[in-house]
């Protein structure tokens, strides 16, 4: 019996299975021999999680190993997949002509039309310009390795002058496809992903003056009154997870992705009214201050730029807590300042400081419990802690205790 025959044993016995391979037949070689030594092999369990399992034996460089790359998945039915701008498109040759050739056709119209029609017609330019000429990133970068590998062989059949040149032909023809592929994935890791049409601003400011004109005649149709296009008002909603495992819907962050035409617009009102809003708008008054208007509180937060129900709330809540522990002094956190401070508030966040008694614990969360019932608003209890400081622990236990019972 022989070490194949000892290995083909071991399979039965571990019911393992060859995942097979794509590419050279052989992983190892010294110049005279050729084997294939290297093999992946799988679990039924592995299955029942990646029902795909593709390897492939990869060109070699240094080694005398083929490098093996393996590709597990589990396949689904997919829609077709929404198109999106490649960054990576930017790097073709014919790009710009194709794309400047296509925006430059005359659109009889207004102006907001006129750009509407344009990324309509381009998008379905650049889909077909991707499949038939771009071509898929990953398919370039498997005939690219296909035909390093060929030249490779070639190379160690006949190592002639003219083999290598075609080996570093195809090795320079692998790199830049691989490149490609870089560029691909790096637009994946830190690019601000698109609105619904599929556009990022890098393809506005790439085209240049020609997408430039029209954007500005837009604009100003757009303040002449001119309705805008639903298309341009379209936003897509995304959930982010704000934990690594997220299990109810307040662990996701909800976010919405919009056009840049209606980027474009957003900040253009944003800038005129911020000119305008504190001359018509009353001072405030936040935490014993006098506050005009925030100009860096943006619309699509959830933080108000004028005087709101919000902050109504707010001010009920911070008198009321003052009012509580004036009318009970010895509610107040005995700190080593002579200063009595019995909370800290900051937007929608407040922290309250009381000592570790029963009834002042009791008084406090009716209060709370009051305000919640007046002004409609519930405090977040998966956001909320008691953080005791000072007291021994079964003091601790017993106040938390109290605040559990309640």
């Amino acid at each position: 019996m022989g070490p194949s025959d000892d290995f083909n044993d071991m399979m039965i016995d571990t019911r393992l299975m060859d995942a097979g391979f794509e590419g050279d037949p052989y992983t190892w070689t010294n110049k005279r021999v050729w084997k294939r030594l290297d093999r992946v092999l799988y679990s039924k369990e592995w299955t029942d999680t990646y029902n795909s399992t593709r390897v492939q034996h990869l060109p070699r460089r240094l080694s005398d190993h083929h490098p093996l790359f393996i590709t597990a998945a589990k396949t689904e039915n997919r829609k077709p997949s929404s198109f999106r701008f490649q960054n990576m498109w930017l790097n073709h040759h014919s790009f710009f002509d194709t794309v400047r050739q296509e925006w430059n056709l005359p659109i009889e119209g207004y102006g907001m039309y006129k750009l509407q029609q344009k990324i309509y017609r381009t998008k379905e330019l650049l889909k077909r310009w991707n499949r038939e000429v771009f071509g898929n990133v990953f398919t370039t970068v498997e005939h690219a390795k296909q035909e390093a590998e060929e030249a490779e062989k070639n190379f160690d059949r006949d190592p002639s002058e003219a083999n290598l040149i075609a080996l570093n032909k195809c090795n320079a023809a692998l790199v830049h496809a691989l490149s490609l592929e870089s560029e691909y994935w790096r637009q994946k890791s830190n690019y601000s992903v698109a609105g619904p049409d599929g556009f990022s601003s890098v393809f506005f400011k790439s085209v240049g003056i020609s997408s430039k004109n029209d954007i500005q005649e837009a604009v100003r149709d757009f303040f002449c009154g001119t309705p805008m296009p639903r298309s341009f008002k379209a936003t897509t909603i995304v959930l982010i997870p704000k934990v690594e495992s997220p299990q109810t819907w307040s662990d996701f962050r909800p976010i919405s992705l919009c056009n840049v035409t209606n980027k474009i617009l957003s900040k253009l009102l944003y800038k005129k009214l911020s000119l305008s809003l504190p001359n018509l708008i009353s001072p405030l008054k936040v935490v014993s201050s006098q506050a005009g208007f925030f100009k860096s509180r943006g619309a699509k937060t959830r933080r108000p730029d004028i005087s709101s129900p919000f902050i109504i709330a707010a001010e009920a809540l911070s008198k009321g807590i003052d009012h509580l522990f004036n009318g009970n002094p010895d509610m107040y956190f005995q700190a080593k300042c002579e200063v009595k401070i019995s909370h800290l508030s900051y937007a929608d966040d407040v922290i309250i400081f009381t000592n570790c008694k029963e009834a002042g614990l009791l008084r406090l969360m009716n209060f709370l419990r009051k305000f919640e019932e007046q002004s409609g608003q519930q405090i977040n209890q998966a956001k909320s802690a008691f953080i005791p400081e000072g007291k021994p622990i079964l003091l601790q236990t017993g106040s938390r205790t109290s605040l559990d019972s309640l």
